[in-house]
């Protein structure tokens, strides 16, 4: 007898996304095309950056931080990029 048959509940994998409301929820696309939601939040890590703007290297992020195109929040001795400098560092280099 296998555990669906037992009445068992089977695992499965939590997602990202539960229990956020529409608002909360950003969309990143990955270097495959796929969609993966995350939990929208005012300042992202540093790997999570890096991750949010292609997979780019760390070293890259940290340049664009010196040169000024991205802003890091000062609260922390770790880099925290607020989402509205993603956001509009996305939007500077699309033109």
């Amino acid at each position: 007898m296998n555990l669906s048959e037992s009445g068992a509940d089977e695992k499965t994998e939590p997602t990202a996304d539960v229990g956020l409301s529409k608002k909360a929820k950003a969309e990143v696309i990955e270097a495959d095309g796929s969609h993966r939601k995350l939990p929208a939040r005012r300042l992202y890590p540093l790997h999570e950056t890096r991750q949010l703007l292609g997979d780019v290297d760390d070293k890259t992020v940290r340049r664009w931080i010196q040169r000024g195109l991205l802003k890091r929040s000062t609260a922390s001795r770790h880099i925290l990029v607020p989402s509205e400098s993603i956001e509009q560092f996305v939007k500077d280099t699309c033109k």
